[in-house]
Protein backbone atom coordinates (compact mmCIF):
# COMPACT_ATOMS: atom_id res chain seq x y z
CA UNK A 1 0.00 0.00 0.00
CA UNK A 2 0.88 3.30 -1.09
CA UNK A 3 1.20 5.52 2.17
CA UNK A 4 3.01 8.78 0.65
CA UNK A 5 2.79 9.77 -3.78
CA UNK A 6 4.43 12.85 -4.80
CA UNK A 7 3.80 13.64 -8.24
CA UNK A 8 5.98 16.02 -10.23
CA UNK A 9 6.22 18.79 -7.53
CA UNK A 10 8.27 21.74 -8.23
CA UNK A 11 8.99 24.42 -5.57
CA UNK A 12 10.07 27.58 -6.52
CA UNK A 13 10.82 30.84 -4.14
CA UNK A 14 12.06 34.53 -4.98
CA UNK A 15 13.25 35.35 -7.36
CA UNK A 16 13.40 32.15 -9.21
CA UNK A 17 15.34 29.93 -6.61
CA UNK A 18 14.36 26.30 -7.80
CA UNK A 19 14.57 23.97 -4.50
CA UNK A 20 12.87 21.19 -5.90
CA UNK A 21 12.29 20.12 -9.53
CA UNK A 22 9.99 17.66 -10.94
CA UNK A 23 9.87 15.15 -8.47
CA UNK A 24 7.79 12.13 -8.57
CA UNK A 25 7.98 9.87 -5.75
CA UNK A 26 5.81 6.70 -4.00
CA UNK A 27 6.56 5.76 -0.53
CA UNK A 28 5.16 2.54 0.93
CA UNK A 29 3.47 2.14 4.38
CA UNK A 30 5.66 1.27 7.00
CA UNK A 31 9.00 1.75 5.14
CA UNK A 32 11.85 3.43 6.31
CA UNK A 33 12.60 6.03 3.27
CA UNK A 34 15.95 7.90 3.56
CA UNK A 35 16.28 11.64 1.29
CA UNK A 36 19.62 11.72 0.90
CA UNK A 37 21.66 14.96 -0.39
CA UNK A 38 24.13 17.68 0.24
CA UNK A 39 23.25 20.90 1.58
CA UNK A 40 21.08 22.78 -1.25
CA UNK A 41 19.77 19.57 -2.79
CA UNK A 42 15.88 19.90 -2.11
CA UNK A 43 15.82 17.56 0.96
CA UNK A 44 14.29 19.54 3.64
CA UNK A 45 12.49 20.94 1.41
CA UNK A 46 10.86 17.87 -0.33
CA UNK A 47 10.32 17.56 3.97
CA UNK A 48 8.70 20.41 4.71
CA UNK A 49 6.24 20.23 1.72
CA UNK A 50 5.02 16.78 2.84
CA UNK A 51 4.65 18.38 6.38
CA UNK A 52 2.65 20.93 4.99
CA UNK A 53 5.05 23.86 5.77
CA UNK A 54 5.62 25.21 2.70
CA UNK A 55 3.26 24.74 -0.55
CA UNK A 56 4.49 23.41 -3.70
CA UNK A 57 4.31 25.92 -6.89
CA UNK A 58 3.36 23.16 -8.79
CA UNK A 59 2.65 18.99 -8.51
CA UNK A 60 0.84 17.27 -5.74
CA UNK A 61 1.07 15.50 -2.77
CA UNK A 62 -1.07 12.60 -1.55
CA UNK A 63 -1.40 10.67 1.85
CA UNK A 64 -3.40 7.68 2.04
CA UNK A 65 -5.01 8.45 -1.53
CA UNK A 66 -6.14 11.77 -0.15
CA UNK A 67 -4.90 15.34 -1.18
CA UNK A 68 -2.75 17.01 1.31
CA UNK A 69 -4.69 20.02 1.31
CA UNK A 70 -7.66 17.92 1.99
CA UNK A 71 -6.15 15.93 4.73
CA UNK A 72 -8.67 16.02 7.42
CA UNK A 73 -6.90 16.77 11.27
CA UNK A 74 -3.33 16.59 9.42
CA UNK A 75 -1.04 17.17 12.55
CA UNK A 76 -2.27 13.61 13.65
CA UNK A 77 -1.69 11.78 10.92
CA UNK A 78 1.48 13.79 9.89
CA UNK A 79 4.55 14.26 12.56
CA UNK A 80 8.10 16.29 11.96
CA UNK A 81 11.44 16.17 13.94
CA UNK A 82 13.83 19.37 12.75
CA UNK A 83 17.17 18.94 13.19
CA UNK A 84 17.01 21.18 16.61
CA UNK A 85 15.52 19.57 19.87
CA UNK A 86 12.89 22.07 19.82
CA UNK A 87 12.03 21.72 23.39
CA UNK A 88 10.49 23.69 25.75
CA UNK A 89 12.90 24.79 28.63
CA UNK A 90 10.01 25.85 31.04
CA UNK A 91 8.62 22.75 30.69
CA UNK A 92 9.47 19.47 32.16
CA UNK A 93 9.66 16.01 29.78
CA UNK A 94 6.51 14.55 30.61
CA UNK A 95 4.76 18.16 29.60
CA UNK A 96 6.89 18.34 26.68
CA UNK A 97 5.82 14.93 25.77
CA UNK A 98 1.98 15.81 26.13
CA UNK A 99 2.28 19.30 24.95
CA UNK A 100 0.36 18.19 21.28
CA UNK A 101 -2.41 16.29 23.43
CA UNK A 102 -3.16 18.93 25.77
CA UNK A 103 -7.26 19.27 25.98
CA UNK A 104 -7.61 17.16 23.57
CA UNK A 105 -6.98 13.23 24.71
CA UNK A 106 -8.73 12.38 28.24
CA UNK A 107 -5.33 9.60 28.24
CA UNK A 108 -2.71 11.80 28.18
CA UNK A 109 -0.79 10.93 30.81
CA UNK A 110 -0.83 7.02 29.48
CA UNK A 111 -0.03 7.89 26.12
CA UNK A 112 3.16 10.15 27.70
CA UNK A 113 4.25 7.12 29.42
CA UNK A 114 3.96 4.91 26.73
CA UNK A 115 5.73 7.41 24.34
CA UNK A 116 8.62 7.57 26.97
CA UNK A 117 9.03 4.18 27.22
CA UNK A 118 9.45 3.69 23.82
CA UNK A 119 12.22 6.22 23.68
CA UNK A 120 13.91 4.96 26.62
CA UNK A 121 13.35 8.06 28.28
CA UNK A 122 10.64 6.92 31.52
CA UNK A 123 13.12 7.81 34.50
CA UNK A 124 13.45 11.63 33.12
CA UNK A 125 10.13 12.64 32.79
CA UNK A 126 10.22 14.75 35.72
CA UNK A 127 12.94 16.98 34.87
CA UNK A 128 13.40 20.31 33.36
CA UNK A 129 15.48 19.78 30.01
CA UNK A 130 18.20 22.10 31.19
CA UNK A 131 19.74 19.22 32.75
CA UNK A 132 18.92 16.19 30.08
CA UNK A 133 22.08 15.34 27.44
CA UNK A 134 21.68 16.44 23.89
CA UNK A 135 20.78 12.76 23.32
CA UNK A 136 17.97 12.93 25.52
CA UNK A 137 16.35 15.75 24.47
CA UNK A 138 16.32 14.83 20.97
CA UNK A 139 14.53 11.44 22.70
CA UNK A 140 12.29 14.05 24.21
CA UNK A 141 11.31 15.62 20.61
CA UNK A 142 10.82 11.95 18.95
CA UNK A 143 8.00 11.15 21.74
CA UNK A 144 6.66 14.27 21.67
CA UNK A 145 6.15 13.44 18.18
CA UNK A 146 5.11 9.92 18.54
CA UNK A 147 2.64 10.71 21.43
CA UNK A 148 0.07 11.38 18.77
CA UNK A 149 0.43 7.94 17.43
CA UNK A 150 1.21 9.57 13.68
CA UNK A 151 0.88 7.42 10.49
CA UNK A 152 3.86 9.59 8.82
CA UNK A 153 7.23 10.96 10.92
CA UNK A 154 9.28 13.16 8.71
CA UNK A 155 12.75 13.20 10.38
CA UNK A 156 14.90 16.26 9.21
CA UNK A 157 18.82 15.30 10.34
CA UNK A 158 17.67 14.34 13.70
CA UNK A 159 21.17 13.37 14.60
CA UNK A 160 23.21 16.14 13.40
CA UNK A 161 23.46 17.84 16.92
CA UNK A 162 23.60 14.40 18.92
CA UNK A 163 27.39 13.49 20.92
CA UNK A 164 28.94 11.03 18.48
CA UNK A 165 29.21 8.81 21.15
CA UNK A 166 25.62 8.10 21.39
CA UNK A 167 25.14 8.57 17.54
CA UNK A 168 25.20 4.83 16.47
CA UNK A 169 22.64 4.25 19.29
CA UNK A 170 20.39 6.76 18.54
CA UNK A 171 20.08 5.71 15.10
CA UNK A 172 19.30 2.08 15.93
CA UNK A 173 16.77 3.35 18.18
CA UNK A 174 14.48 5.17 15.60
CA UNK A 175 14.85 2.42 13.19
CA UNK A 176 13.75 -0.26 15.85
CA UNK A 177 10.86 2.35 17.19
CA UNK A 178 9.42 3.38 13.88
CA UNK A 179 9.16 -0.75 13.09
CA UNK A 180 8.23 -2.10 16.56
CA UNK A 181 5.18 0.92 15.84
CA UNK A 182 4.45 0.66 11.75
CA UNK A 183 5.09 4.09 11.47
CA UNK A 184 5.97 5.19 7.29
CA UNK A 185 9.53 7.41 8.21
CA UNK A 186 10.68 10.12 6.06
CA UNK A 187 14.27 10.71 6.91
CA UNK A 188 16.87 13.40 5.84
CA UNK A 189 20.50 13.10 6.00
CA UNK A 190 23.89 14.01 4.20
CA UNK A 191 25.42 11.44 5.35
CA UNK A 192 25.95 8.92 3.23
CA UNK A 193 26.80 6.01 6.18
CA UNK A 194 24.11 7.15 7.80
CA UNK A 195 21.81 6.63 5.34
CA UNK A 196 22.92 3.05 4.43
CA UNK A 197 22.66 1.55 7.59
CA UNK A 198 19.52 3.33 8.40
CA UNK A 199 17.07 2.86 5.01
CA UNK A 200 14.85 0.26 3.72
CA UNK A 201 15.12 2.61 0.61
CA UNK A 202 17.11 5.60 -0.41
CA UNK A 203 16.22 8.40 -2.57
CA UNK A 204 19.34 11.25 -3.58
CA UNK A 205 18.54 13.84 -5.16
CA UNK A 206 21.16 16.95 -6.54
CA UNK A 207 20.13 20.45 -6.65
CA UNK A 208 16.71 19.79 -6.64
CA UNK A 209 16.38 16.90 -8.83
CA UNK A 210 16.04 13.28 -7.93
CA UNK A 211 18.66 11.67 -9.36
CA UNK A 212 18.80 8.07 -7.85
CA UNK A 213 16.78 5.63 -5.39
CA UNK A 214 17.29 1.60 -4.47
CA UNK A 215 17.17 -0.08 -1.97
CA UNK A 216 19.94 -0.19 0.38
CA UNK A 217 22.87 -0.47 0.34
CA UNK A 218 23.93 1.19 -2.75
CA UNK A 219 24.08 -0.02 -6.09
CA UNK A 220 26.09 1.26 -8.67
CA UNK A 221 26.08 4.41 -7.03
CA UNK A 222 29.64 5.81 -7.12
CA UNK A 223 29.58 9.70 -7.91
CA UNK A 224 27.76 10.66 -4.50
CA UNK A 225 29.93 11.40 -1.02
Amino acid sequence: MVAVRVEALTKVFEPGVVALDDVTLEVASGEFLVLLGEGGSGKTTLLRLLGGLETPTTGSIEVGGVPLADLPDREAVIAVVFQSYSVYQHLTVAQNIGFPLRGAHSDVGERVAEAARHLGIADLLGRLPAHLSRGQRQRVAMARAIVRRPAILLLDEPLSNVDPRIWAELRGDIVALTKRLGITTIYVTHDRDEAVDMADRIVVLDHGKLVWKGFSPFTGLDTYG
